[in-house]
């Protein structure tokens, strides 16, 4: 079940190598954006595995299981409430890109509302679908992804270095 917990992080960074990071780098360049994400990976690392250990010691029991058993209630609710809030904040942030990117892509003619709905409908048959059900299809749709997005990076690096190629041979020769 560990991959699992993977999977969806390599599906949220997907999402964020292919709208996210461009844009943000490209504003950003200027003002520490590329040390700030070679900084990042480290202690995200660092905290992801911090958090699964810590997790582990607490066997079948989830966050709130631990935060109501071992706080009081004045502090448990409160952060249960604001985990909440910053989950749902979080994955509208995902639905709304991947909507995006589904308009931007696939069918640029299409209201955004609309593919936002669809996949609102699509999010809402999964909830009633058993947990090991949606883990599995987020399996498959990550090995399915993951061609396209190596592609896409390889795209991306190859295109800079090629004109960056083309850049010199051009001074070269005159």
């Amino acid at each position: 079940m560990v991959r699992h917990f993977y999977y969806i992080i390599l599906m949220n960074m997907f999402l964020n190598i292919i709208i996210n990071v461009p844009v943000i780098l490209i504003s950003n360049r200027f003002n520490g954006a590329i040390s700030s994400v070679l900084i990042s990976i480290p202690i995200g690392s660092v905290l992801a595995y911090l958090f699964q250990k810590g997790m582990g010691k607490f066997n079948k029991k989830g966050l709130p299981e631990i935060l109501i058993g071992y706080f009081p209630i004045i502090i448990s609710y409160p952060i249960l409430w604001f985990l909440g809030t910053m989950w749902i904040i979080a994955g509208s942030f995902s639905v709304i890109t991947y909507s995006y990117i589904i308009k931007l892509w696939l069918n640029p003619e299409m209201d955004l509302q609309f593919i936002l709905g669809i996949i609102l409908a699509f999010i809402m048959y999964g909830a009633t679908l058993k947990t090991k059900s949606v883990l599995y299809i987020c399996e498959i749709v990550v090995v399915m992804i993951l061609p396209f997005v190596v592609l896409y990076c390889l795209r991306c690096t190859l295109v800079t270095i090629f004109a960056l190629f083309i850049f010199l041979i051009c001074l070269t020769t005159r």
